[in-house]
C-alpha cells in the first residue's frame, strides 16, 4: 500500500503548480512535514541497544498532526479519552454540508467561514433540541470539521456526534430524546 508521503512526492509538484495560488501557508507547511517526516530532513538519533549491542540509526518523526504517521497516534489516544466522557446513552451522528455555491467562498475565507460553519450548526442542533416536540432540553455534543471527501475534492462539512438525551431547559433534569 502506498503511503500518503509517497503519493505526495509523486503528485504534489503537479498539485502545487495547479493550485499553487490558492493554497494556504498552513497547507504547504502540512505537507513539508509529511514529506520530511522519518528522512534525512529532520536528522535523526543513534541508538545503541542493550541487548545485541547493535547501533540502530532512528530518523526523527515530524510531530504534524496531519502527518498519517505521527497524527495517529496522537489521534487514537484522543479518541480513548473521549470516550471515557461519553454517557451511557444511544447517540447519533448528524452531518452538516455546505452548499456546492458557497464552496468558493469558504475556501478563500476558511478562519471566518469555518468559525461560522461550525457556529451555526451548532446553533441549528440546540433550536431543535430546544422545543418541546423534539427534546425540550439543551443538548451536549461534540462537532468535528472535515474539509475534504472521500474523492480528495473540497467538501467542507461537520459531523455532530449527538446524544440521545439532554438536560431540561431548567439544567436540572435529563430528559431522553
Amino acid at each position: 500500500m502506498l503511503s500518503l508521503a509517497e503519493v505526495l512526492r509523486r503528485h504534489w509538484p503537479e498539485y502545487e503548480r495547479q493550485f499553487g495560488a490558492q493554497l494556504l501557508p498552513s497547507h504547504r507547511r502540512a505537507v513539508r512535514c509529511i514529506l520530511d517526516c522519518r528522512t534525512a530532513a529532520l536528522g535523526g538519533e543513534v541508538y545503541r541497544c542493550a541487548d545485541c549491542q547493535e547501533d540502530h540509526f532512528v530518523y526523527h518523526s515530524c510531530n504534524h498532526r496531519a502527518c498519517p504517521r505521527c497524527g495517529t497516534a496522537d489521534a487514537d489516544d484522543w479518541l480513548e479519552r473521549q470516550k471515557l466522557k461519553l454517557l451511557p446513552v444511544a447517540y447519533y451522528l448528524i452531518t452538516f454540508t455546505v452548499p456546492e455555491g458557497l464552496r468558493a467562498w469558504l475556501r478563500s475565507h476558511q478562519k471566518s467561514g469555518y468559525s461560522l460553519l461550525l457556529k451555526q450548526s451548532a446553533g441549528a442542533l440546540q433550536d431543535v433540541a430546544s422545543k418541546d416536540k423534539y427534546l425540550g432540553g439543551e443538548l451536549g455534543f461534540l462537532s468535528v470539521l472535515h474539509t475534504w471527501g472521500r474523492q480528495l475534492q473540497f467538501h467542507p462539512h461537520v459531523h455532530c456526534v449527538v446524544p440521545a438525551g439532554g438536560l431540561r431547559l431548567d439544567g436540572l433534569r435529563w430528559c431522553r430524546g
